[in-house]
């Protein structure tokens, strides 16, 4: 179970503790829920990083839709860790 928590925080680069705003630049996007974060271009690296076929259909979206996706992967991830 341990190497789960680890792999899924290292692979969406979860910041998890007190989170101090001051800390992140201001172009950069977060979503967070209590103490976890993830920064939203992790999970765009991470779509790209599977291959041309999840790459393609991300970049077909729409931004309001590609936001829903970068969302819904971030809330799978934190409710997941939150779970472990």
């Amino acid at each position: 179970m341990h190497n789960l928590f680890g792999t899924i925080i290292a692979m969406f680069e979860i910041e998890i503790g007190d989170i101090d705003g001051d800390e992140a630049h201001e172009d950069d996007a977060y979503v967070q829920q209590g103490s976890l974060r993830i920064l939203a271009m992790a999970i765009v690296n991470h779509i790209e990083n599977q291959g041309s076929f999840a790459c393609d259909c991300y970049e077909c979206l729409e931004i309001a839709d590609q936001q829903d996706v970068i969302n819904h992967i971030t809330t799978y991830a934190l409710v997941l860790i939150a779970l472990l």
